[in-house]
């Protein structure tokens, strides 16, 4: 696939998000996506870590942020597409459910995607020991 397609499927994951669609965020993933969060220190925080397949994806992603976590703002910036690759920079701001502590953040997603256009890794980045210290209250 183009980088303007998988620029395209990028976007069309973000509307889905946007929406509640979390199938559609599903459905181009590979069935041994490697999804989520590098060095990260511990496991407190529910959605860090790496999950493998798209249920895992749901289940120990996708469902923990939404039974977690208020989103106020998030606002991406840029989309830049390198090959096989999408990073998309954004601002964030929610509220953890269970305390009420808000967090506010610049990240960045990081896409990897097969030569078929489907997404074989996702990592995001963010200020990690901000989350911890606000999950911790």
């Amino acid at each position: 696939m183009s980088e303007q397609e998988n620029l395209q499927t990028v976007r069309d994951l973000y509307a889905a998000f946007d929406r509640g669609d979390i199938q559609a965020i599903l459905d181009p993933l590979v069935e041994d996506v490697d999804w989520g969060y590098d060095n990260v220190a511990n496991d407190e925080v529910p959605w860090y870590g790496i999950s493998k397949g798209p249920e895992a994806v749901r289940d120990d992603f996708f469902s923990p942020l939404a039974e977690e976590v208020d989103i106020q703002v998030f606002d991406r910036k840029e989309f830049i597409a390198s090959g096989n690759h999408v990073a998309v920079t954004y601002n964030g701001e929610y509220t953890l459910k269970k305390n009420s502590k808000k967090v506010t953040h610049q990240g960045m997603h990081f896409w990897t995607f097969d030569d078929n256009g489907k997404i074989v890794r996702y990592r995001g980045f963010e200020d990690t020991a901000a989350v911890l210290a606000a999950w911790r209250g």
